[in-house]
């Protein structure tokens, strides 16, 4: 199952804990730093970028649906919303494809979603 990391500023993971989670979840790693609310995607492997003293929510992927490449890796844009973004672990019953990951097919589904509701 994939993992989601939340490390704010004060705090540091350690380099056991990135390595691991890049070695079991190796089909993808995005990240929110919550410094500049900026989005990145990079490959599991190169988990050294969270080394850092920045804040940021981390997402590493175990592909369960959807094709193993950056438009399936989390954070996902909550359709038209780009202020607000979806990481999920696990997998989502009817949702999701040979091609699209089924957190992203929720995501899009939620951005078409009133906020009143």
């Amino acid at each position: 199952m994939c993992i989601i990391i939340v490390k704010s500023k004060d705090k540091q993971v350690s380099s056991e804990i990135l390595k691991n989670s890049s070695r079991i979840n190796p089909h993808g790693l995005g990240v929110i730093f919550l410094d500049t609310n900026e989005v990145k995607y990079y490959n599991s492997k190169d988990w050294k970028v969270l080394e850092t003293n920045r804040p940021y929510i981390a997402h590493f992927r175990f592909a369960t649906k959807g094709l193993v490449n950056k438009d399936n890796t989390h954070p996902f844009i909550c359709g038209n919303n780009s202020n607000e973004l979806l990481m999920h672990n696990g997998t989502i019953q009817n949702y999701g494809s040979h091609w699209k990951c089924d957190s992203k097919e929720l995501a899009e589904e939620l951005g078409g979603i009133a906020r009143n509701k």
